[in-house]
């Protein structure tokens, strides 16, 4: 129990994920988010989990076309990393997996221009991720585009405190 950090009641997780004690137990059900039993006999979850369980909620209203009024502004990659708060490397990333695209490049050593729509977009994303406290683990995009729903969000919060404790 002492693993799961501070507990909250079922109808209190509920409340604050702001959905109905059924549905809140579905996605226990489902294991999207962990029970316990307090020793008093109570239901209880983590009290991170409505945050950690929210992610999805958030991720969800990250939608493409909101950045749309930025598609074909040319950002440079410095640019990018200053105003996004990204490191060259995740860019570079995203360009490989065709997640961000190039608009020009002018040749090796030189600069590149990215389309900013992407960029804001990803970077939506991973910023509402890492809130979360959810660092890789899974892709950012689904196969059509979409931000990619989190199984098991919780677990890569669990296992970071876990690695930092035995530091």
């Amino acid at each position: 129990m002492a693993a799961l950090g501070n507990l909250i009641s079922l109808p209190s997780a509920a409340q604050r994920l702001g959905l109905s004690e059924s549905e809140l137990r579905t996605l226990i059900e489902k294991g999207k988010i962990n029970l316990g039993i307090s020793p008093s006999g109570e239901i209880v979850v983590n009290e991170n989990a409505s945050q950690v369980g929210n992610v999805n909620e958030q991720l969800a209203t990250i939608r493409r076309d909101a950045f749309e009024h930025l598609r074909d502004h040319k950002i440079s990659v410095a640019d990018a990393m200053d105003r996004y708060n990204l490191a060259r490397r995740t860019l570079f990333r995203w360009i490989s997996l065709g997640y961000v695209q190039v608009l020009t490049s002018s040749g090796r050593g030189r600069r590149m221009f990215l389309d900013e729509a992407g960029v804001a977009y990803c970077a939506a994303i991973q910023t509402t991720r890492q809130q979360a406290g959810v660092h890789g683990g899974t892709s950012l995009l689904d196969e059509y585009g979409n931000p990619n729903m989190l199984k098991h969000p919780d677990l890569s919060r669990y296992r970071r405190e876990r690695k930092q404790v035995g530091n």
